[in-house]
């Protein structure tokens, strides 16, 4: 493998594949928020051309922009279409013609959702806008007849207080008594951003092509992640005493439907590369308890 370009770096994957991969191996874009040592690059109006760097000393290239917000795709569904699709096919073209392998990060949304533990042999059925987008990308790599790397992510979730991703989000919510409703019938196969980083790495320093799954070892539901957190945190001597409220997903108001059990296989991915993934519980206890540590620490002075 040689050089990899990171467009969109300052995502929460690219923040964390920066230092993993170093400075040398890389050339690092941002957009709207800049990076250390990064390049700017707008990936809606700028092309490859515009990059100060050879690109002919690059191997992959992984798009890590997107736009995200299902909300925001549906309202403004020209706008969306024009990052996650058009302009990513602009790049990817631009890639392919320099022989760069392009690795799209799509979603687990693409699956309807009435199954669950999805495997990259399950056709894909999206429901909404921001995967059918997502899908519309994977169906053009499929049939460029290049190599190309798509890596279908599950939910992913970060340690940092603040980072608003699921636990730090839930135990947010518990600090400040807050009650707490969640979908009781929505089942994913959360993954943390350090392993989704070392899996993508892993798998660009393999040499693999085609479509991937990168999601945890085990499916959850959202309220399943709330009780976890709640038990973790009041067994430790958190205070909390604001409802729970259980739901399904369809009672939330949301503006399009969306895919109940989007739960993935992940074997593929292991029997691929060798890989560690943390569980849903284990991150779950090191958050609450990184939580109590630092208040601790600040009692202390």
């Amino acid at each position: 493998m040689k050089k990899i370009l990171l467009i969109g770096a300052s995502s929460f994957i690219g923040q964390s594949m920066v230092p993993r991969l170093g400075q040398d191996r890389i050339v690092a874009t941002f957009h709207s928020t800049a990076i250390d040592d990064g390049v700017f690059f707008d990936p809606l109006e700028m092309d490859l051309a515009d990059l100060p760097a050879d690109l002919s000393g690059f191997s992959h290239a992984v798009l890590l922009y997107a736009m995200t917000s299902p909300a925001a795709c549906h309202a403004d569904a020209a706008l969306s279409k024009r990052v996650n699709v058009k302009s990513a096919i602009r790049i990817i073209d631009g890639l392919a013609d320099r022989g760069i392998t392009p690795v799209f990060l799509s979603t687990e949304a693409v699956f309807d959702g009435k199954t669950g533990s999805y495997t990259e042999e399950d056709t894909p059925n999206p429901l909404f806008t921001y995967a059918r987008q997502k899908y519309e990308v994977e169906r053009y790599l499929n049939g460029l007849g290049k190599p190309a790397l798509i890596a279908r992510l599950a939910r992913v979730y970060g340690s940092q207080a603040g980072d608003g991703t699921l636990f730090t989000d839930i135990l947010h919510h518990l600090t400040r008594n807050q009650p707490i409703r969640c979908a009781g019938d929505q089942v994913f196969s959360p993954i943390h951003v350090e392993d989704a980083a070392d899996a993508l790495i892993l798998l660009m320093e393999a040499g693999q092509t085609g479509t991937f799954h990168i999601g945890g070892p085990s499916a959850i539901s959202k309220c399943e992640a709330v009780h976890m957190t709640v038990n973790r945190y009041t067994s430790l001597g958190g205070d909390y005493t604001a409802d729970i409220t259980a739901c399904r997903l369809a009672e939330f108001d949301l503006a399009e439907p969306r895919p109940l059990n989007i739960s993935l296989s992940v074997e593929k991915l292991r029997q691929t590369v060798d890989i560690g993934l943390q569980g849903p519980e284990e991150q779950c206890r090191e958050i609450v308890e990184r939580h109590f540590s630092a208040l601790a620490k600040a009692k202390d002075g």
